[in-house]
């Protein structure tokens, strides 16, 4: 296998140090709150809000639109499929 080139291993380095920086993960979904009308947003492992989709009542007809179930279900696992991407291209390197 060949070795990566000095940009490649730049690129791998930078993103290795944004999985560091970025909010804890795993990440969750916290689902719709009916009785405040936030909602859903992605959370941390803190359970604090990455991303939140507003208030249906506060922010109407200006509210953000939650995801897709499958862009939900990608997004929130993103470090996760990162970490291992990285693990095979450090081992293959």
């Amino acid at each position: 296998m060949n070795k990566l080139s000095q940009e490649q291993k730049k690129t791998v380095e930078h993103i290795e140090n944004k999985l560091c920086i970025i909010s804890p993960w795993p990440w969750s979904w916290a689902e719709r709150n009916k009785k405040t009308e936030d909602l859903g947003a992605i959370q941390d492992s803190n359970k604090e809000n990455i991303c939140s989709f507003g208030n249906c009542t506060q922010y109407y007809p200006s509210e953000g639109e939650e995801p897709a179930e499958i862009n939900k279900e990608f997004i929130i696992h993103s470090p996760e499929y990162i970490h291992e991407l990285l693990l095979i291209i450090n081992k293959l390197a």
